[in-house]
């Protein structure tokens, strides 16, 4: 049975003592915070990684926090902001004109699509970002207020979940988002509306970098 650093990844299925442990590697690790939204026993674990998308010292951080949860949590799908279209390669990132990846930065994505091999699927929505976009530019509204903002963390959230479920066999996967959205992502799944994004049965994890702007 493999361990690492004495969390049992065959068993990472956030009882309260995997949890802890979890907690204290990723603070001796990368002094990275970690704080459980929903726990639940032998349920899949999304982990919320939060981004600051105008900072590559703490994109580059958030690598390495994924690379260390694709190694110890059994992590095998990665959910990325900007994309959408299902599974997402290099060649998309290359070609956006292709219409699966619009809009952000991609350099979590790239780095994981480059190194692991795993499964990386766009969850964004490119009606919603086209329609926060053309407001934005007529003056309606400024991005950071928009109401469809709240629409797309949801889809996010709806489309990971989803995704995991149609795999069959996905212990832990990773949603890469900007901490606005998984602000809201956090808000629904402890409010009344987590049933409405399919979180019934799902572990959410909350990780922030100790780069995160204060």
């Amino acid at each position: 049975m493999s361990k690492t650093a004495g969390v049992d990844v065959n068993q990472l299925t956030m009882k309260p003592d995997i949890f802890a442990k979890l907690v204290e590697l990723l603070k001796v690790d990368h002094r990275a915070t970690a704080t459980g939204i929903a726990l639940q026993v032998d349920s899949p674990t999304v982990f919320l990684i939060d981004e600051h998308h105008s900072s590559d010292s703490l994109i580059d951080d958030n690598i390495a926090i994924a690379r260390t949860l694709i190694r110890i949590a059994n992590v095998a799908l990665v959910g990325v902001e900007g994309c959408a279209g299902g599974r997402i390669t290099l060649q998309d990132l290359k070609n956006p004109f292709l219409g699966r990846c619009f809009g952000g930065r991609h350099r979590l994505t790239a780095a994981i699509l480059g190194s692991s091999g795993l499964e990386v699927v766009g969850v964004d929505s490119p009606e919603l970002c086209n329609q926060i976009s053309e407001d934005c530019q007529q003056g309606k509204w400024i991005p950071s207020t928009h109401p469809s903002e709240e629409l797309r963390s949801a889809h996010m959230a709806t489309r990971l979940i989803q995704t995991i479920r149609e795999r069959g066999n996905i212990q832990a996967a990773l949603l890469n988002a900007g901490a606005r959205h998984n602000d809201d992502i956090e808000a629904i799944v402890r409010g009344v509306k987590s049933h409405d994004i399919g979180a019934d049965g799902v572990s959410f994890v909350r990780i922030r970098s100790r780069l995160f702007p204060t």
